[in-house]
This record gives C-alpha cells, sequence and structure tokens, in this order.
C-alpha cells in the first residue's frame, strides 16, 4: 500500500467521524428543540428563581440596553433596594420567539438567577428581562439567553458589571 493511499485512508476517516459527530449533535439539538418543557421544581442552593410575567406589557421601559453581544457597566449605587432592574436585551427575530424566553444571570461568585425574558413587540426591538436589584452585587455577571435558532449552540451573551 502506497504512503498516499494511507493519507486517503486517513483523510476519509477522519472525515467521517467529523460528520458523524455534527449529525449527532445537530439531531440531538432538534429532538430537545421538539420536546416539550416541563417546569421544574427544584432549584440548587446556589440558584435563585424569579418568574416574569406572561405579557410583555407588563414589564416596565427598560432602565439599560444592552446591545448584541454586548456590555453593559452601572453603578451599584443607581440600583434602588427592593427595586427591579429592567434590561432590553437586543436580538434578532430570528432568535427571538413569540413566548417568553429562559435566562440565566451568572455571578462571578458562581450564583446564578434564572429568569424569563420577554419579546417585545415589533420588529427588531429585542427582548426585555426584570433582575430583582437586591440579588445583585458589585462585580461582573453574564447574562446567557437560550434562543429559538436551530443551532447546537442556541445562545447569546451579554455582559453586565456592577461597579
Amino acid at each position: 500500500m502506497g504512503n498516499s493511499n494511507r493519507w486517503l485512508i486517513v483523510t476519509l476517516t477522519v472525515a467521517a467521524l467529523v460528520g458523524g459527530v455534527w449529525y449527532a449533535i445537530a439531531t440531538d439539538s432538534r429532538a430537545r428543540n421538539e420536546a416539550k418543557r416541563e417546569p421544574s421544581d427544584s432549584v440548587s442552593p446556589t440558584q435563585g428563581t424569579q418568574s416574569a410575567s406572561d405579557s410583555p406589557a407588563t414589564l416596565p421601559e427598560p432602565d439599560y440596553l444592552i446591545s448584541e453581544s454586548g456590555r453593559l457597566e452601572i453603578s451599584a449605587e443607581s440600583l434602588a433596594e427592593g427595586e427591579m432592574l429592567t434590561l432590553g436585551l437586543a436580538l434578532s427575530d430570528d432568535a427571538r420567539a413569540a413566548d417568553a424566553l429562559e435566562v440565566r444571570v451568572i455571578s462571578l461568585d458562581g450564583r446564578a438567577l434564572d429568569v424569563s425574558a420577554l419579546p417585545v413587540a415589533g420588529e427588531g426591538t429585542g427582548v426585555r428581562l426584570a433582575i430583582d436589584a437586591d440579588w445583585l452585587q458589585p462585580g461582573s455577571y453574564m447574562i446567557q439567553i437560550k434562543t429559538t435558532e436551530n443551532s447546537p449552540l442556541a445562545l447569546r451573551r451579554y455582559v453586565l458589571v456592577v461597579q
């Protein structure tokens, strides 16, 4: 067997493995998107939960807007105790649904808060979410939103820094 035949076999084997992994990920993602999700009543000690209302009209105008995959820095003094911080997140119409989207706010110290983002009526308007200002402390947070795109990595991330 010649040297060129060995390279051909290695190349075809690698291509078959990559194709198989891609197919498995795409199939698993489609199955998860089609499965109906049941709400969970259990919360781990590092998580908080907060539910937004089912109607976008009940959330006030956003205090701040964050561009897609953007970053926002705010002062801790601007957070009123006992209030909600309302954020508007830029998100393409293809990535959002007509219903609430799952959002996880994660701090650098490992705390996590699960909230819902509600679509804003109209084209190119993004989504809106509210975070309990009492939960936020000075530090950096990653806001991760699960989109409706048919992709293995259907996520968008935003950064919130409280100084």
